[in-house]
């Protein structure tokens, strides 16, 4: 996992993997509580998005139960622009709900 802070935009969480042998595991939770945490130190952080492809349900789930809501922000998927990414975002500032949208 990967995030690149956005000015006045949050942060933009990229390059998530996790190989087929450890998921389930908890290693991803692991590293998106430590991406969150890093993200919330950050000074006036306040979201963080991500893009998810349409079709993978379960990243989708994934995200969801870590707090993280559809904004309604399609894009085209840079592989192929016939398919779409879902944005995702969740609110970090102190005593945020679960999700925020943009």
């Amino acid at each position: 996992m990967s995030v690149r802070p956005t000015p006045g935009k949050g942060s933009f969480l990229v390059a998530v993997f996790v190989d087929a042998a450890v998921r389930g595991s908890g290693v991803a939770s692991a590293l998106l509580a430590a991406v969150l945490a890093w993200a919330r130190a950050r000074p006036g952080a306040d979201v963080l998005v991500l893009h998810v492809h349409e079709d993978n349900l379960r990243a989708q789930a994934f995200y969801r139960r870590h707090g993280f809501v559809e904004t309604g922000v399609r894009v085209p998927h840079r592989l192929d622009p016939t398919r779409q990414e879902l944005e995702m975002a969740v609110a970090l500032g102190p005593g945020a709900p679960g999700g925020a949208s943009r």
